[in-house]
C-alpha cells in the first residue's frame, strides 16, 4: 500500500493528498511503462489499485482515520496543516471569478 502526506488547508477547508512512498506494485508497474518492451504490450496509463488509494474518511469537516476494526487501515502516514494558501481547486475557481469582472 503506498503511502500519503495528508495537506489541510486552512483557508478553504479542503485536504489533499500529497504521495509519501510508493508501494511495492505500483513501483512495479511504474518500473513496467519504463520498459520499452512492457510498453509495447499494455495500455498506458495503468490502473492505480484501490489498496494504493489514500485511506481516510472526511466527515462534516473532521478527518477520521479508518480504523483496523473497519477492516481499512490509514496510509496517510503525516498530516501537515497549510494555514497560508489555499487549494489549487479553490485558487482556480478564484481565478476565473476574477476574469469576470
Amino acid at each position: 500500500m503506498c503511502h500519503y502526506q495528508g495537506i489541510l488547508f486552512f483557508e478553504c477547508e479542503h485536504v489533499r493528498f500529497k504521495l509519501f512512498e510508493f508501494c511495492p506494485a505500483h513501483r512495479a508497474q511504474l518500473d513496467r511503462i519504463n520498459d520499452p518492451s512492457e510498453c509495447s504490450e499494455h495500455l498506458i496509463p495503468f490502473d492505480t489499485p484501490s489498496e494504493c488509494l489514500p485511506r481516510v474518511v472526511i466527515q462534516d469537516g473532521s478527518i477520521l482515520l479508518v480504523t483496523e476494526r473497519e477492516n481499512l487501515a490509514t496510509n496517510v502516514v503525516q498530516w501537515v496543516t497549510d494555514l497560508s494558501q489555499i487549494c489549487s481547486t479553490c485558487s482556480e475557481f478564484l481565478t476565473r471569478q476574477v476574469r469576470f469582472l
